[in-house]
């Protein structure tokens, strides 16, 4: 009986030992998929040992490494677009991409009427009106249309902004909605100015019915990886800022917000009375936020990820080709 205990010990703790190894280098659980370098790891115990050993700094520039010899990287270092694709030119010197009209006028007018009318029926149904809440974040369900045509239009129009990024992308698309009923937002941890990553990463937006509200902010410039970003990332990368609020996920804490120097605030950047089939895409390794309600009113917006086939292994590869290139061109 000693002897099975003291194995179910030894195995507990070798699992314990593999998880920690796996987590500083292999992957960190969080969300889906995310075998992407990652602010901070989501679990306490690693993140401590990596600010103690130094190896917090050390991933930085680690996987920067990789990052800059990558060409569609390179350009958030330099702020200077290095693909030869002129469209995304904005992306690299702003830190994020506004396209209107981004969808041809059949599908948007198609789909727009869609989402209007979800929306609407959401707003009032019975159990809106009976949510005591005065901010309320939700997922809206299309499962009764059929989406093809719009999603298979939304990719096309993708693909040649990203695909020199994450090649063949595998968009997953999120139905969102925002409703402040009495012109107040609670502040969580994505109303705050934060980075989502510690090294370059995008992600897309799209407003079919368009917005008065601002519905994002972001701080122009800040999308440049540089001795300034260095700075700024030490404060995110600090475990005293963060509160565990599951197994798989710290978030920022509710005193914890970055204070913006005289740069950062000329930067800032208010996306407010975006038109119907507005498309955004950001560089959200730099400081963003959601922007807090002051009106009462809602906003609608598809979420579209498309990055989480890209991981580590992916950005190892892409920056072992791009310095092998660089050096045989020399």
């Amino acid at each position: 009986m000693v002897y099975v205990r003291i194995s179910i010990l030894i195995m507990k703790i070798l699992l314990k030992i593999k998880q920690i190894f796996g987590n500083l280098f292999i992957y960190t659980t969080w969300k889906d998929n995310d075998r992407y370098p990652a602010v901070v790891y989501h679990n306490k115990f690693v993140q401590k040992l990596s600010e103690i050993s130094g190896y917090s700094i050390f991933r930085v520039h680690f996987w920067s490494f990789f990052a800059k010899r990558k060409k569609y990287f390179a350009g958030f270092y330099n702020g200077e677009n290095q693909t030869g694709n002129v469209e995304i030119d904005e992306l690299f010197s702003k830190g994020y991409l506004l396209k209107e009209n981004f969808l041809n006028d059949d599908v948007h007018k198609k789909y727009s009427d869609i989402f209007q009318t979800e929306v609407d029926r959401y707003l009032n149904s019975d159990s809106f009106k009976r949510d005591e809440r005065n901010q309320i974040r939700t997922s809206i369900s299309f499962r009764e249309y059929n989406m093809r045509d719009f999603e298979l239009e939304f990719k096309k129009l993708l693909l040649p902004l990203v695909k020199d990024c994450y090649g063949e992308i595998k968009p997953t698309f999120r139905y969102e909605l925002e409703v402040s009923k009495d012109g107040s937002d609670y502040e969580s941890a994505f109303t705050k100015w934060h980075p989502d990553r510690l090294v370059p990463s995008l992600k897309s937006l799209y407003f079919p019915l368009g917005v008065d509200i601002a519905p994002f902010s972001y701080i122009q410039g800040s999308q440049i990886i540089d001795k300034d970003w260095l700075k700024i990332s030490k404060f995110f990368r600090s475990i005293k800022n963060y509160e565990l609020i599951s197994k798989k996920t710290m978030v920022l804490k509710n005193e914890a917000r970055l204070t913006l120097n005289e740069a950062h605030k000329a930067g800032i950047r208010e996306l407010n009375n975006l038109l119907p089939n507005t498309f955004y895409l950001g560089a959200h390794h730099g400081l963003h936020r959601k922007k807090p309600f002051d009106a009462p009113g809602y906003r609608f917006h598809i979420t579209v990820e498309f990055t989480y086939d890209y991981t580590k292994f992916s950005l190892i590869k892409d920056g072992l080709k791009g310095f092998i290139s660089f050096n045989n061109s020399k």
